[in-house]
């Protein structure tokens, strides 16, 4: 299964009305797949910032702030993106598994670590929360305490994150932290890679079983790049399919109602 299969079944509105929170999932997913090919433009623009001399004391050197603005603002970004498109999973995950799984991601994180859900099969999907942890931390930090730092160390950026919050809140970090760009490229693809199997645990075991194959859908006919076909007087053409059909065609078989 993959997350594209996933938004292909909820484009169909048959998961309950909350099916758009997917949409919104897969906004902050696509956010963090441009935040990784973006991160090292941004180190290269960095490290190519303008330099000279002042002219009044060749001992200083001034900079061109602009690129390290622009990387600090992208660390942000993704910090907050990251910890986001948790948040959205875990609201969708709630609703879909009727209360079964806590609406916060972190709850979520708290009880797998616990040892909770593991005859549920969750485990298997989800059980990476190291980026997780790290995130929320830096988060709070950034929101409510202090600003993103950009240092530097033989030319190499570094993100520094200060450690002003509540002692009771220092669970990660004891004290301030120096974060290297391709650490944090790291934590993006882990936390895709850990989310995207929330949403397989739930097409699998919460949405599919639900679906009856059977059920007739009209949906738009789509051309070879899975455009809807719009006809000459400007109305969309349509097919009908079965459940168990449309599912087929975004390679889901049901046999039994089942998934496989």
């Amino acid at each position: 299964m993959s997350f594209e299969q996933l938004v292909h079944v909820c484009k169909l509105g048959l998961v309950g009305n909350f099916h758009t929170l997917v949409f919104e999932w897969q906004a902050k997913r696509e956010h963090l797949a441009i935040h990784v090919q973006d991160l090292p433009k941004l180190v290269d623009d960095f490290r190519g910032a303008q330099r000279e001399p002042y002219e009044r004391n060749p001992m200083i050197t001034l900079i061109d702030p602009i690129p390290r603005i622009r990387l600090s603002s992208g660390c942000e970004a993704v910090v907050n993106c990251l910890y986001g498109m948790a948040e959205i999973a875990a609201q969708f995950a709630n609703k879909v598994s009727a209360g079964m799984l806590p609406a916060s991601f972190n709850a979520i994180r708290k009880k797998v670590e616990h040892g909770e859900f593991s005859e549920t099969g969750l485990t298997q999907w989800v059980n990476d929360f190291e980026w997780y942890r790290k995130v929320r931390e830096i988060r709070t930090e950034w929101a409510h305490h202090s600003t993103i730092t950009i240092g530097e160390i033989d030319g190499a950026p570094l993100v520094v994150v200060r450690c002003l919050r509540r002692p009771s809140d220092r669970q990660e970090f004891r004290q301030d932290i120096h974060i290297g760009i391709a650490e944090l490229i790291d934590w993006i693809r882990r936390a895709i890679s850990v989310v995207d199997g929330l949403g397989n645990y739930l097409l699998v075991n919460h949405i599919i079983p639900k679906l009856d194959p059977s059920a007739n859908l009209v949906l738009p006919k789509r051309d070879a790049a899975s455009w809807p076909i719009i006809k000459a007087d400007h109305r969309v053409d349509v097919e009908e399919l079965s459940v168990r059909d449309y599912l087929a065609q975004v390679g889901i078989v049901m046999a039994g109602g089942l998934a496989s």
